[in-house]
């Protein structure tokens, strides 16, 4: 029996830079379905270009002094898509480009994932190919995936749908109920064991960039091989902030130790 721990993507780096760092290399986004709609956290909204196209390519800019280690590209089900690839490049124009991740086949309608090499340079390209759409993409989520040594307690712990309704009850005995939405996982992920060094650090970065209004991505615990079969990435926002105590027992040892508890919550956003 094969097990993956959880696994954390909470980098949106065209998000974390804003709209002014993605480019599109091809016709123009519409103007009631404009580029910002790839970074507003929102499945639900579309980034739409103005005309149909045999292909059309998303760029962004990671600046000056660019962070390095993007590693994985997502895209939400609510898309058109048909084809993708990503490139690398250490200049705009993308004269010498380079893959991170090969051309490959999509189906519309179901969640774009892929890892990669993590990448070095500071333009990301996002090809999408195909016969002649006007293409329509949620969101293009590059991030990276932060995986921790410090193993999960599992025993015990939460993995449940929750209701996304309201049940109105009448003196009369009558019960009619109000359906908001589809039900939402509910996930809790206890690490009883002390996160320290990297896994502390990787930890507070993770708490302190989404808070509980943004969400991020998990690939949740897995026992098959490959893990995606039962488990594939999940978009989560933390239902509220995670407990977290001091777990250190000489504090003159000088270092920090914490064990923390993750309450997650599926995002419909």
């Amino acid at each position: 029996m094969a097990f993956r721990a959880p696994r954390y993507s909470y980098v949106h780096a065209a998000r974390d830079l804003g709209v002014a760092s993605i480019t599109l290399d091809g016709s123009s986004a519409d103007a009631d379905f404009p580029i910002d709609n790839l970074i507003d956290d929102r499945a639900g909204t579309l980034m739409k270009f103005t005309a149909p196209s045999l292909g059309e390519n998303i760029e962004v800019d990671l600046g000056v002094g660019f962070d390095t280690g993007i590693n994985r590209v997502i895209v939400p089900a609510n898309h058109n898509l048909t084809g993708i690839r990503v490139w690398q490049d250490d200049n705009a124009g993308f004269a010498t480009p380079s893959a991170l991740a090969a051309a490959s086949s999509e189906t519309p309608g179901t969640i774009i994932d892929y890892e990669f090499t993590d990448s070095t340079q500071r333009y990301l390209r996002f090809v999408i190919s195909g016969s002649s759409t006007l293409w329509q993409v949620p969101q293009l989520v590059f991030t990276k995936v932060v995986t921790l040594t410090t193993g999960v307690a599992l025993a015990d712990s939460v993995d449940e749908k929750r209701d996304n309704s309201t049940t109105l009850n009448q003196s009369n005995g009558l019960r009619p109920t109000i359906q908001h939405g589809p039900q939402q996982r509910y996930v809790e992920y206890e690490y009883e064991s002390p996160l320290e060094g990297a896994d502390l650090t990787a930890m507070e970065a993770l708490v302190d960039s989404v808070g509980t209004f943004r969400p991020f991505y998990i690939d949740p615990a897995s026992f098959s091989t490959p893990p995606e079969t039962d488990e594939p990435v999940l978009a989560v926002k933390f239902d509220e902030m995670p407990d977290s105590k001091n777990t250190i027992l000489v504090p003159m040892s000088g270092a920090r130790s914490k064990a923390y508890r993750l309450k997650l919550i599926e995002s419909l956003d």
